[in-house]
């Protein structure tokens, strides 16, 4: 038979003299009963945390992806800016080099009786 424990209402004494098998027994049954709630709220905890590092994680990586694609574009307008120049520094050296070549066209040949001004036309 099972014993059951009743607490008399008249007799209530401090929980530090309440010693005795049932009191033992709702307590352990109370412990078991909050063992697994305890569990699984450290667990929930431990996710939560979890959760939060990854979104912190997610975060940090948007952070940088987005810092990559204004980088990509700055780096694209330098290119196109170093291209540009280089473009024009080679335009500059081709009208240079046919301005040296009219001018050497233009003075004589080095043929007697020959003139520049007779070798174009």
């Amino acid at each position: 038979m099972e014993r059951r424990c009743h607490i008399n209402s008249r007799s209530v004494q401090p929980r530090s003299h309440r010693q005795g098998p049932c009191m033992a027994r709702l307590h352990n049954q109370q412990k078991q009963k909050y063992e697994p709630q305890q569990d699984n709220l450290a667990q929930q905890f431990f996710n939560l945390g979890l959760a939060n590092y990854t979104i912190q994680s997610l975060k940090n990586t948007k952070t940088t992806v987005d810092a990559m694609k204004v980088g990509i574009k700055e780096l694209k307008k330098a290119y196109q800016q170093v291209k540009i120049e280089y473009l024009q520094d080679q335009l500059e050296d081709i009208m240079e080099d046919g301005s040296e070549i009219q001018e050497r066209l233009s003075h004589s040949l080095g043929i007697p009786g020959l003139a520049g001004d007779e070798c174009t036309g």
